[in-house]
């Protein structure tokens, strides 16, 4: 499915937006909600390594933007949720 190469009726006529003539933002949708599975999934998998590399404080490794992200969240619960990691 290649749709950034597909010409969209609607931005030359934006009334038509509205009846998704083509498909385009229903397929978008298909693709955005697969996505998001993808990283909750790496988020949860984040998480609850996340919980052991807690545990080994002595590590050496570094910390990647998604670690430390989720260790910000920690720290303030009520600034970032999960789905706002995404």
């Amino acid at each position: 499915m290649v749709i950034p190469e597909k010409p969209n009726i609607s931005d030359i006529s934006p009334v038509l937006s509205r009846f998704d003539i083509q498909g385009l933002e229903r397929d978008m949708t298909k693709i955005v909600g697969s996505f998001d599975k993808l990283f909750d999934s790496m988020i949860e998998e984040r998480m609850s390594l996340g919980d052991r590399l807690d545990r080994d404080e002595g590590s050496t490794e570094q910390k990647d933007f998604l670690q430390l992200l989720l260790e910000l969240k920690q720290k303030n619960d009520t600034m970032i949720v999960p789905h706002r990691l995404q």
